[in-house]
């Protein structure tokens, strides 16, 4: 989706396309400029992405088992 940003109107740049998303949303981020290294940058996204996907599934297995729990007791 291409936006414009205040900062983009103000300027009168125009030049890039970015999304907006309000920060309460935003739970963790991993951001690179022009200057990082894009071979290193693209090794910890991958990291980054498999432990945001970890605990994701781990939340969601305990989630499970305890609801398996509550209603074994009940």
């Amino acid at each position: 989706m291409a936006t414009d940003t205040l900062l983009d109107r103000v300027m009168g740049s125009f030049c890039a396309e970015d999304v907006f998303i309000a920060w309460k949303h935003i739970q963790s981020a991993l951001v690179a400029t022009q200057k990082d290294d894009v071979d290193l940058f693209l090794d910890q996204a991958a990291l980054w992405e498999r432990n945001i996907k970890e605990q994701r599934e781990e939340k969601l297995f305990n989630e499970i088992s305890q609801r398996l729990s509550s209603s074994e007791e009940s």
